[in-house]
């Protein structure tokens, strides 16, 4: 994902390029508003599974943090 990730960026920049100059203006900033809106809610949902995680392992033993019977 990360390697194919600069080629849709230059692809979609290109594509918005050859759009009607309204039209494109207006979809790159509906496009731009979805991926900020998205991106932060798998933000707000990692910070609340990082806090659940640091919570269950705050309440074990060392030892038992790192054995393979880890429930965290």
């Amino acid at each position: 994902m990360y390697i194919v990730a600069p080629a849709f960026l230059v692809a979609g920049a290109i594509l918005l390029a050859r759009l009607p100059r309204p039209a494109g203006a207006r979809i790159g900033l509906v496009v731009l508003v979805v991926a900020l809106v998205g991106n932060v809610g798998l933000l707000l949902a990692s910070h609340d599974r990082l806090v659940s995680k640091i919570e269950c392992e705050r309440s074990m033993t060392p030892l038992a943090r790192g054995s393979a019977g880890n429930p965290c």
